[in-house]
């Protein structure tokens, strides 16, 4: 969690000397709030570590437009499929987008003019999140340690989503590499069906 918002405060500092003043700030108040609760969530569990995060749930619906707004003028295509609405674990979905959007965000920086879209789905039976690119394929090596054990490489596939799997697994989550192939890579988080999370 500390690395995700590290990351994040860089990423938006970074962009100090590339964008225009009222640009900027509009970015800064899309993004610092958000950061603001994370943080204070970080703190929370570095108090008490033997405690579980017990995390308050949002629904659906106001999690899409507060994601919406953070990612607005980000230039990655945004849709929801809202058919219906429930609670979802806030803090799960924005630690998996920031991961997966960051793996993103590196690849685009080593292969221009690929795109990233981020999909949510919530109908009242499934919720999901997807992440996708239309850069290259993960090589074979790490897509076999993905979510398993940290995979550290220069473009990403780090720490952050093996960390991201557990918190999955313990809310009743699953993260895959829905598709691995040349110009289609997408990463999802879907709710487990009911009883297949107690199954080893």
């Amino acid at each position: 969690d500390v690395k995700n918002l590290l990351q994040s405060l860089y990423a938006l500092t970074s962009m100090a000397e590339r964008r225009a003043d009222d640009e900027y700030g509009a970015l800064l108040q899309r993004q610092l709030p958000q950061l603001t609760r994370r943080l204070h969530a970080t703190l929370e569990k570095l108090r008490s570590p033997e405690i579980p995060a017990a995390e308050r749930p949002v629904m659906a619906r106001e999690w899409w437009a507060e994601t919406q707004r953070r990612l607005a003028d980000s230039g990655i295509h945004l849709e929801a499929t809202l058919s219906g609405d429930c609670e979802v674990p806030g803090t799960l979905f924005d630690s998996f987008v920031e991961n997966t959007l960051e793996n993103a965000r590196a690849k685009a920086s080593r292969e221009p003019g690929i795109a990233i879209a981020l999909d949510f789905l919530c109908d009242g039976e499934r919720v999901s999140v997807k992440v996708s690119d239309t850069g290259s394929r993960v090589p074979e090596r790490a897509e076999a340690r993905l979510f398993r054990e940290p995979v550290e490489r220069g473009g990403g596939l780090g720490i952050g989503l093996f960390h991201t799997a557990r918190m999955a697994r313990q809310a009743g989550y699953r993260i895959e590499l829905a598709e691995n192939r040349e110009d289609r890579v997408s990463f999802t988080l879907e709710r487990e069906a009911a009883g297949s999370a107690l199954k080893g």
